[in-house]
Formats: C-alpha cells, sequence, structure tokens
C-alpha cells in the first residue's frame, strides 16, 4: 500500500534477521508517521470491559490507566516464552539463558560448556553458531523433528529490483495459496507418479528448502499417511546420509508423521553433531527432573560441570499472550478461565462476551504466512468499526453459535490431517508443550485462501 515502504527498504537476506526486522518496523514507522502514537515500556496487567460505560479499562504496570471503546490484542502467535518448571531451577551456578528472551547483548561462549535443552526450531537456530565457540555442546533431546534446509542467501541488487517490479503480482499469488505463500501449491498427490518422479520431485524440493518441500513437492502429504511415510523416510534418509554416527542418527530420525509437529528449518543443524564438541543426549524416556549447581539429572543420569545451560523450550503459544494478561469482558468473565475450558473464537478475531474486542492472529486464525493473515485481519477490524461509527451503533459483539461454529470446523479440519497425531508428541499446535494447559487446536488449518473468503463475507 506505500511505494516508499517498498522502494527504499532493503532486506539484506531471503529470511529477515531480528535485526532487519526491528530496523524495518522502526523504518515504517518513521515513514508513516507512528511513532507519536505509540508508548514504549509499558505492560499491560488488565484491562476490564465496564458494561455500563460501554469502555475498556486498559491498567498498565507502571500505574496508568487508559480507557477505549474499542480494544484490539496484536499480543503475537508466539510471544510468551515458556522455560519449564524443573525442580531446583533456579539452583544452577552459571549462566542462564532462555531462548524467547535472549539479550541484546551478544552471548561469549568461547571455551564454556553449554547445555541446550530443546531440539525444536530455536534450538535448530541456537546449536550450529554456538558450537563454533564453545569447548562442549550437549543437547538435551525430547522429540527429534524433520529440520528442512532452509537455504538462506543473501539478497542481491539485481534481484531486490526484481521483487520491487514484481511485488503487485508476488501479493497476489499469495491470495490463492493455502498458506498464504507467493508460491504454487502442488496439484496431484505423490501416488500419481513413478517411484523416479517422486525422486526428482523430492530431491528438488530439498535443494530448494523452505516451505516450498512442503507445498510445492505433492499435494496429499497432510491427508494421506501413506504418502506422508514415503516422504518422511526420504527426509531420515537424508538426516541418515548427513550425521556420521549411526545411533546419533537414528536419535534424530522422528517415528512420527511428519507435520504432526511443525518441521523447522535449519543451516547445518545436523551437520553440528558430527562435531567432537557437539553430543545429544536423549531424555525421551528418561526426562529430566531436576537442575543443580552446575547441570542437570534426568532419572537415571547426571550431568554436571556446565556453564551456561540455554532452554530451547519454546513457547506458550496462541493463547498465552493474551491468557497472562488479566482480560475480563461482559460479567467479569476472564479470558483466561474461558480458554481453560474451551477455545471458541469467530475467524481467530471475535469471542462471544467479549465485546468490541478484536485479536490480530488470535487462537483459531491460520497458521500461515502471518503478515498477510494479520494485513487482512486488520481490514476486516477497521471496516468494522467504520460500520459501527456510520450506524449509530455503539457495540459490536458476535453470538455464542458463530464460535461454536468456527471451533467446530477447527477441530474438523485438524482430524483430517496427521496434524492430529501432536497431541502425543507435545505439539505446540495444539498447546501440549505446556503442563496443564488445555489440549485443543490453536489454529485453523483448512487454507488460508478459504480463511480470506470468510473474512470477505464478513465486510
Amino acid at each position: 500500500f506505500s511505494d516508499e515502504l517498498n522502494n527504499k527498504f532493503d532486506f539484506k537476506e531471503r529470511y529477515a534477521t531480528q535485526q532487519d526486522s526491528l530496523e524495518y518496523l522502526n523504518y515504517a514507522a518513521d515513514a508513516l508517521d507512528m511513532h507519536k502514537d505509540m508508548r514504549f515500556e509499558r505492560r499491560v496487567t488488565a484491562a476490564k470491559y465496564n458494561e455500563s460505560e460501554g469502555q475498556w479499562n486498559v491498567e498498565v504496570e507502571n500505574g496508568e490507566n487508559y480507557s477505549c471503546r474499542f480494544l484490539v490484542s496484536a499480543s503475537g502467535l508466539l510471544s510468551v516464552p515458556y522455560k519449564p518448571p524443573f525442580k531446583n531451577s533456579d539452583s544452577f551456578k552459571g549462566q542462564t539463558y532462555v531462548t524467547g528472551n535472549w539479550p541484546e547483548e551478544p552471548v561469549d561462549f568461547t571455551n564454556k560448556r553449554v547445555a541446550v535443552i530443546g531440539a525444536g526450531a530455536t534450538a535448530v537456530q541456537v546449536i550450529p553458531i554456538v558450537a563454533h565457540e564453545a569447548s562442549q555442546v550437549t543437547v538435551f533431546q525430547r522429540t527429534p523433528n524433520y529440520v528442512l534446509p532452509a537455504r538462506n542467501y543473501p539478497i542481491t541488487d539485481a534481484h531486490q529490483k526484481e521483487i520491487r517490479a514484481n511485488r503487485t503480482q508476488i501479493f497476489e499469488k499469495c491470495r490463492p495459496q493455502v498458506f498464504a505463500f507467493p508460491m504454487d501449491d502442488a496439484t496431484k498427490p505423490l501416488k500419481d507418479y513413478s517411484e523416479e518422479d517422486r525422486r526428482r520431485i523430492l530431491e528438488w524440493g530439498w535443494e530448494v528448502g523452505g516451505v516450498r518441500f512442503t507445498f510445492e513437492t505433492f499435494s496429499d502429504l497432510l491427508t494421506d499417511r501413506e504418502s506422508n511415510e514415503i516422504v518422511a523416510e526420504f527426509i531420515r534418509e537424508k538426516i541418515r546420509s548427513i550425521v556420521k554416527d549411526p545411533a546419533t542418527a537414528e536419535l534424530m530420525c522422528p517415528d512420527y508423521a511428519l507435520f504432526a509437529k511443525r518441521p523447522p528449518l535449519g543451516h547445518f543443524y545436523y551437520e553440528a553433531f558430527n562435531r567432537p564438541n557437539v553430543s545429544l543426549v536423549d531424555v525421551k524416556n528418561d526426562p529430566i527432573t531436576e537442575i543443580t549447581e552446575s547441570g542437570l539429572k534426568t532419572r537415571t543420569r547426571e550431568f554436571s560441570d556446565f556453564d551456561i545451560i540455554i532452554y530451547a523450550t519454546g513457547f506458550d503459544a496462541g493463547t498465552g499472550a493474551i491468557a497472562n494478561i488479566d482480560v475480563r469482558g461482559r460479567g467479569n468473565q476472564s479470558v483466561a478461565d474461558a480458554w481453560s475450558k474451551s477455545v471458541e473464537t469467530y475467524l481467530g478475531i471475535f469471542m462471544h462476551g467479549f465485546p468490541n474486542f478484536y485479536m490480530i492472529s488470535g487462537p483459531q486464525a491460520p497458521f500461515a504466512n502471518t503478515p498477510m493473515i494479520i494485513e487482512k485481519a486488520v481490514d476486516l477490524i477497521g471496516k468494522s468499526i467504520g460500520a459501527l461509527y456510520s450506524s449509530g451503533n455503539q457495540v459490536i459483539e458476535v453470538k455464542e453459535e458463530p464460535c461454536q461454529q468456527w471451533a467446530e470446523l477447527i477441530h474438523g479440519v485438524l482430524a483430517a490431517t496427521v496434524l492430529a497425531d501432536g497431541a502425543e508428541l507435545h505439539s505446540w499446535f495444539l498447546g501440549n508443550n505446556i503442563s496443564g494447559k488445555l489440549s485443543t487446536p490453536l489454529f485453523h488449518f483448512g487454507g488460508a485462501n478459504y480463511y480470506f473468503d470468510d473474512l470477505e463475507k464478513e465486510v
């Protein structure tokens, strides 16, 4: 929507770094003169709906209070880092880091003995980098993952010019794609191809990397278990060919369906385990029980003499950000209490019992190309507020029945795919990575393209 934003900022790599993303957001806020409307260093602790006044009252940690007619939560899908409550977790005498709260200042791993707890997306990013400096990296893995090659690369000036010249077509291509990416969905199932062609397509997907391996190879990987197993075994073969030690390679080979957990994208993750200073400890059947002054214990073993422990243990996804704030709607109803029993939204944007309250990337919105989902949701929210002003109405609130129907759709779609297996695999798609959290699908997997159709019906 803005030539200035598109034409005057250069992303440096295929996958933007945190620093690049922050620079872009600050650039955009300056270019659109938005900083004057922002208040930083203010953590919201509570938001409560006053029915008699038709206002939301918002409380901030520093003691400030705000009131508003409309309240929009834009708190993110993955913004509440999770650190497991291990026994004696504060007893460790060395340095402790949580990947979701990584410090701004560089961490010096030179000649340090490092324990990494976790083997998901953040561990996949951290381990190869830390291994360059640390004297020893010990990885504690509960569940192995299918790590796909990310294939990052710098964006050249020529490539940047091409992106700008074709940006309209790039955005238009996102609209019909099932996960809102600028790519072409595979249209044929795996079984329609010969064994030779299957292999050729899989090798192409592996080399091009990223989510193209997921969406541009075969059309039935989420729904046909036989097709899924053929592709899963292809990845296991890659793991066995990369990781030199056969025993370690087998520990790193998942035994579940591809996509039952989100497959991370990585750079040289498997290769890192060929280094003499990197080792793997399987804690699936021998879980970590407590933290000690010098390391940690599992049920049967003790590991000590660590200088640093890194918790690469993910996030309280989907519902965590809003549930960690005391949000209360009609009748003093608490979001956290409601979601501890059942997660029901409409389009991942509206909740029954919470008037004039909107969520951007709320629970049961699609898990897809998030900026595209955000843009469409914001468009609906803006038009909704505009319609209220023009009609003279004071309140918009979704009825209970559409929320129940949306939740039924979310559950039905999940049940038709291998994603449903995630309940046994501690999948954060279902909230199963958090002890005591309700196990329920937190995202819509029925296709971003169909979701966009649903949004357009509401406008």
